[in-house]
């Protein structure tokens, strides 16, 4: 007779073998899972630490540079204002002597038998007014006067016959623009 094996409690037992295995590599790959995400939350968090720590010190670093900023801010609008200042004070220093100038080259260019009644400038424009005793000696110094450097722009208003005890006499008038000197002349309001 042959001997007969119960194979069914070695089959319960190789399934709960199994299980126990399949258990235990469950729980140890669960458990390793854990372990990389507390890795990953941890190299996470040291990241969010080091870059925390970067922005505060390029905080830190902008802060303590601020003053500087400011006081480099303030020195470029001081030096803006000290810049205007000082083309106003060339402005100021070249019209001082305009009149002057104006007046030596008036005198230069002045023919014989011409002399001046009135010399008005403001710095910008300026008319002259005179007599002569002839029309030659007046278009003479007109032409004198227009190859001055000082003066531009100028034009003879008009000439009148005058009589003044038994001479006759020409009266003139002619105005023109200052050229100060190292000053750039000032567009008219008619060229802008």
């Amino acid at each position: 007779m042959m001997q007969r094996f119960n194979l069914l409690p070695h089959q319960a037992m190789r399934r709960q073998w199994g299980l126990r295995v399949l258990g235990r590599q469950l729980f140890v790959t669960s458990m390793l899972g854990c372990l990389i995400a507390l890795a990953a939350l941890q190299v996470q968090w040291y990241r969010i630490e080091y870059v925390e720590g970067f922005n505060k010190a390029l905080t830190d670093e902008i802060l303590a540079q601020m003053p500087d900023y400011k006081k480099a801010q303030s020195l470029l609008a001081e030096r803006a204002s000290l810049l205007e200042k000082k083309a106003v004070l060339e402005r100021v220093d070249a019209r001082r002597t305009t009149s002057v100038l104006i007046m030596a080259d008036l005198v230069r260019s002045r023919p014989d038998g011409l002399y001046f009644t009135k010399l008005e400038e403001n710095g910008e424009s300026f008319r002259v007014e005179g007599r002569s005793i002839g029309g030659d000696a007046i278009a003479r110094f007109f032409e004198r006067v227009t190859a001055s450097g000082h003066i531009r722009d100028l034009v003879l208003e008009e000439i009148q016959l005058a009589e003044q005890d038994a001479m006759r006499l020409y009266g003139f008038v002619m105005h023109g623009r200052v050229n100060l000197t190292g000053v750039q002349p000032a567009l008219s309001k008619g060229a802008e």
